[in-house]
């Protein structure tokens, strides 16, 4: 299939719009992808259709590493002034010789060398910055390698000690004839994909595809493109293939050793594995009451692939409030979780798999075998039994910083307090009011008001901030990303206060979450909440 074939995973699309007579800075943060527009570069409203992808057949030049996600472009427009790209990178940039071993790399994104990538010269990298920049004036896919040094056409691999790395204007007609596709030709010797060690090219014909052949259709065909399953099991199924000439790889993949690839692999290699960021996330999926799963789930440092683990993940997962960043110690390195012994009565934590490690370099699968990035733990709480909540410690090492992270849970109600909610005359007067209103839930008006008078007193009730929160989010009053930032603010007082104002919007929309908030008071089962509830739901029945 021409362009995004079905090898390929996309993590998203975005159709930007730009006029002619301003310029444009436009950020999509959340897929790692900026775009610079000067004023005059386009004419009037030229599309700009950008795909991002996870992973799919991609081809590199050899001792070229990928680090970064790979962005379909099209332009639906001839351009006047080049447009400035900037890419994230998953690169600790620490010192100024880092800088020349990233280069742009870019590739047809159609038949006969569809994603066959060759290294592009120009761009800027500096130390300390994750993205990368480039001026272009034609499109195609678009990433970032990590080269190795000296192995850089036309005299690459840049280690100046300059503060950042800086070459000319990237035009494509320097690279391409008649606006084609350029001829790889002096790469093919060297390239490989990431999945092994040198092969011979497949062709040194130059492809006949305009890189911008009819882009309008192009953009049509990128905004109606869509993830399935079938094509990351389609992908999974090319990895495995060692029948083929070129292996298919993740575009997050390491480079596979052979015993016969060069030192200058090897270095290559190791360089860009001992400086990839790595990124870390604890999440649980609640199987029923009393047991969940923990999960630890490990990607590079890229928006675009924890979006799109994200994405991938069911309804009912809650997240940790804390997203680690790290980077493996050795190259090839492993990361290794301890569990500690858990101290907390009633409760049972068992790994699900011994030894609970996770490989960098099938970390580096991901999104083409996404069980190879996750560790997971089963948790038990015996009701009725476990009254305290879990924080149970796990130590990660053999990375960089070594990390402590927690596995928290908060106990389930036994039956018996379950009972006594029940009868106490307070939950049957909201019981009561509840059946008393139209739609079996409480007014929202009413709700609102009496909330909004008592703010303080929900401030001062002293109720657990993250048991708060994790209830709100069991009833989908808050989600994932909302949880996290709210756990993110300094202060428990800047954390209530966001509560809060969810909680109070929330009730404005809909009665019934006065209901749940109450309910959540009494099962925190403190008498400060206990009385709050009955102070609320007195304000209530008197309005």
């Amino acid at each position: 299939m021409d362009s995004l074939d079905s090898s390929i995973i996309i993590a998203g699309q975005k159709l930007f719009i730009l006029q002619g007579d301003r310029s444009h800075s436009l950020q999509w943060e959340k897929y790692g992808f900026r775009l610079e527009c000067p004023q005059g570069a386009v004419t009037k409203d030229t599309e700009v259709a950008v795909t991002a992808l996870a992973g799919g057949n991609f081809k590199v030049p050899n001792s070229t590493v990928l680090v970064s996600a790979v962005y379909a472009i099209s332009v639906s427009k001839g351009l006047l002034k080049p447009l400035v790209i900037e890419l994230q990178h998953c690169v600790d940039l620490r010192k100024t010789s880092q800088t020349g071993c990233l280069k742009f790399v870019r590739a047809p994104l159609k038949s006969p060398n569809a994603y066959q990538f060759s290294i592009v010269e120009g761009g800027s990298f500096s130390v300390g910055n994750r993205y990368g920049s480039i001026e272009r004036d034609e499109f195609c896919a678009l990433g970032i390698g990590h080269v190795g040094n000296g192995d850089t056409p036309n005299g690459g691999g840049n280690g100046s000690e300059n503060d950042t790395q800086t070459q000319g204007t990237n035009n494509d007609c320097e690279e391409e004839t008649n606006g084609d596709t350029p001829n790889d030709s002096s790469n093919g010797a060297r390239e490989n994909s990431s999945g092994g060690g040198a092969t011979p090219p497949t062709s040194t014909t130059p492809p006949h595809d305009s890189i911008n052949d009819d882009p309008s259709q192009l953009v049509r065909e990128v905004e109606s493109h869509t993830t399935d399953e079938p094509t990351m099991q389609q992908s999974d199924h090319v990895l495995s293939d060692s029948d083929e000439t070129t292996a298919t790889v993740s575009i997050e993949q390491c480079p596979a050793r052979n015993d016969d690839e060069s030192s200058t692999d090897h270095s290559t290699t190791h360089s860009a594995s001992r400086d990839t960021l790595y990124s870390g996330m604890m999440y649980y999926d609640k199987k029923e009451a009393g047991h969940w799963k923990a999960m630890y789930s490990v990607v590079r440092d890229l928006e675009v692939l924890k979006t799109y683990f994200e994405s991938k993940q069911g309804s009912g997962i809650e997240y940790d409030n804390v997203v680690d960043s790290f980077k493996f110690i050795e190259p090839n390195g492993t990361l290794k979780l301890t569990l500690h012994t858990v101290q907390e009565v009633g409760w049972t934590v068992n790994p699900d798999r011994k030894p609970m490690k996770l490989l960098q370099s099938r970390v580096d699968l991901f999104p083409l075998n996404p069980s190879y990035a996750t560790c997971s733990v089963s948790v038990y709480a015996e009701i009725g039994v476990a009254k305290k909540p879990l924080h149970c410690p796990i130590e990660l090492t053999g990375i960089d910083p070594d990390i402590t992270i927690c596995i928290n849970r908060s106990p389930p109600p036994s039956l018996s307090m379950r009972d006594s909610t029940i009868s106490s005359s307070s939950t049957a007067s909201i019981s009561q009011t509840r059946r008393e209103t139209e739609e079996g839930t409480f007014r929202s008006d009413i709700a609102h008001r009496v909330m909004t008078e008592c703010t303080s007193l929900v401030k001062d009730c002293g109720i657990d901030i993250h048991f708060l929160v994790d209830k709100l989010l069991e009833h989908k009053i808050v989600n994932a990303r909302e949880k996290r930032r709210i756990i993110a603010q300094e202060s428990d007082d800047e954390r209530m206060d966001e509560l809060l104002h969810i909680i109070l919007s929330s009730i404005r929309m809909n009665g019934k979450v006065f209901g749940i908030f109450l309910d959540i008071l009494r099962e925190e089962d403190t008498l400060r909440t206990i009385a709050l509830a009955d102070e609320l739901i007195q304000k209530y029945n008197n309005s």
